[in-house]
């Protein structure tokens, strides 16, 4: 196979020609893009970057033909503040887990993760509870499996939430494979949102819901994450095509008694929901308002 760029003897001079110093004031930045990547090339990234002050690594469109474990070592070894892995490199559950797991400069990290089993699930937000550096966590969640327990998800992710005191900003998108049934889907989206009422840090939280086919997810619950979340100052939620008068009226419900949500946006990818209901935004609209008002925030912190 023809390789795509630069030849894997050449990584080093790959990151001489493409690491951008002073990106911005604080940070340098790597991204590797459309090559391949071997063991030699893999040892060659590792040596090149490990005494760098403070940079981010992007990962895009390559081909690793071995593991990622002197990757993973050099985000443990080295001052990477930020990691982004795109959704086409193949990067294993447990690498992923050792990434988490890492405690020492690693301030943002972007990934996808499929869960093949609801113990994944557990194994996942368990690890994730006790991260100490993660301040923004861009992720994709892939349901992959048909059978699940509903206690143990939101066991895992109730721990996870109540206990990671570090996670200020989180982008989510829930997704679901050809073998991951809808029942667990539903079940894993209502139960992240339901876990979200024992969060007291994140100030911003983005969800994509990926709708199919079938019954859809109960967003009813955004009511009480609403009511009872205080912490979050912006929300972002991709809602149902079919049911997004009830969760309007769900979220205006929440929203009555938060004083904490100044942004909100709620969107539908199949329609435009504000042409149709502009009331309900316009009520919305008057509880973010109440919201800005500088009494009010400061009810809503307590």
């Amino acid at each position: 196979m023809e390789e795509k760029g630069p030849a894997n003897n050449k990584i080093a001079n790959y990151i001489k020609m493409n690491f951008v110093e002073n990106l911005n004031p604080e940070l340098g930045n790597i991204r590797f893009r459309n090559i391949n990547i071997n063991k030699e090339g893999s040892l060659q990234i590792y040596n090149e970057l490990k005494n760098k002050d403070d940079f981010i690594i992007t990962i895009d469109d390559c081909k690793f033909t071995c593991d990622l474990s002197l990757i993973i070592r050099l985000v443990q070894e080295a001052n990477v503040v930020k990691l982004i892995i795109f959704p086409s490199i193949k990067c294993s559950f447990a690498d992923k887990i050792e990434i988490i797991k890492i405690n020492n400069k690693l301030k943002m990290l972007s990934i996808t993760v499929k869960f093949n089993s609801a113990s994944k699930v557990n194994e996942f937000f368990n690890v994730l509870a006790i991260n100490k550096t993660i301040k923004t966590f861009d992720i994709i969640l892939l349901v992959n499996f048909s059978k699940y327990s509903k206690c143990e998800l939101q066991k895992a992710m109730e721990n996870m939430l109540k206990n990671n005191k570090e996670i200020e900003k989180m982008n989510v998108r829930i997704m679901i494979s050809s073998r991951g049934s809808k029942e667990c889907f539903n079940c894993f989206v209502e139960t992240f949102i339901e876990c979200n009422t024992f969060n007291n840090t994140m100030t911003k939280l983005d969800i994509y819901i990926e709708y199919d086919i079938g019954p859809e997810p109960d967003l009813s619950l955004l009511s009480d994450m609403i009511k009872t979340n205080t912490s979050l100052r912006e929300l972002k939620i991709c809602i149902s095509p079919d049911k997004y008068l009830d969760t309007l009226n769900s979220i205006i419900d929440g929203l009555k008694e938060n004083g904490s949500l100044t942004i909100l946006k709620i969107y539908c990818i199949q329609i435009n929901i504000k042409d149709r209901c502009p009331e309900k935004f316009t009520e919305i609209e008057e509880l973010l308002e109440r919201n800005r008002q500088p009494m009010v925030k400061s009810a809503g912190k307590r």
